[in-house]
């Protein structure tokens, strides 16, 4: 006799077979979902928790603003930096906190210092013997600016360099490593050679905490700079460079990619 449809047992899987898959699925989603969260909305989790652990260690006349990674307190007293830093930078994807503002109300003004009585009126000076007129100085014309031809030549010549090598630095610091510098003396020779170029640097630094000497802002700035004055060192006139720092930038990278500066024909 064969066996009734009512007497077979159900096939049933074990328990825990649900919560072993969820607990590999749902960490990719997080990740995946983690990239691409939007930054603005890292730098409001970012301030919203800074700012809970400002009230928690009793600073509730504080505030506290994010850019990027990089925290700005303001409302402290000079006497309490050092424990409103602490608590700031006991959360988790602070890169450096730093003040940027005012200190509370209850801080106490230095002393005025008195007053510096005057000096005594000087003798009278007794005219000097005219010197003799120097003769001017030859008027050197400026070079001319680069049609438009000239400056898609050189972008595409200073693009090339910087692709095969690109002006890279230490991390954390503004220092030019030894490819950077090879490479600055390429782009020199470029801009000695088109005497009218006008060129703008932008400096940037990698994607995750620092070692809390430089805000992204203050390092991007410098690695921009120092670019800047190995090429007026090297004779490009200082009103032809415009030299800024954009911390991450709108496309962050890690580590020698990050740490770099771009060069632009303008």
């Amino acid at each position: 006799m064969g066996e009734r449809a009512s007497d077979r047992s159900p096939d049933r899987r074990p328990a825990w077979l649900p919560l072993a898959a969820a607990g590999l699925v749902v960490p990719t989603v997080l990740a995946g979902v983690t990239l691409l969260w939007p930054r603005q909305q890292i730098e409001s989790d970012l301030a919203a928790q800074a700012n809970q652990a400002l009230a928690a260690a009793g600073f509730t006349g504080a505030s506290l603003q994010v850019s990027g990674r990089d925290a700005t307190i303001s409302g402290v007293t000079e006497a309490e930096q050092q424990r409103a830093l602490a608590a700031v930078e006991g959360i988790n994807g602070i890169r450096v906190a730093a003040f940027g503002g005012p200190a509370d109300q209850g801080a106490v003004p230095a002393p005025a210092e008195p007053p510096v009585p005057p000096a005594a009126a000087p003798p009278p000076a007794v005219p000097a013997e005219p010197a003799p007129a120097e003769p001017p100085a030859p008027v050197t014309a400026a070079p001319a600016e680069l049609d438009a031809t000239a400056k898609q030549n050189l972008q595409a010549g200073i693009s090339k360099l910087l692709a095969a090598s690109p002006i890279t630095f230490g991390p954390n610091v503004p220092d030019l490593t030894a490819q950077g510098r090879a490479t600055v003396g390429d782009v020199l020779a470029l801009l000695v050679a088109n005497p009218g170029a006008k060129v703008q640097i932008d400096g940037y630094v990698a994607t995750g905490p620092g070692d809390g000497r430089f805000t992204a802002q203050q390092l991007s700035d410098r690695r921009a700079g120092a670019v800047r004055d190995a090429l007026v060192a090297g004779g490009v006139p200082a009103g032809q460079i415009t030299a800024r720092g954009l911390g991450e930038g709108t496309n962050p990278a890690m580590q020698a990619a990050g740490r770099r500066v771009e060069i632009t024909v303008v």
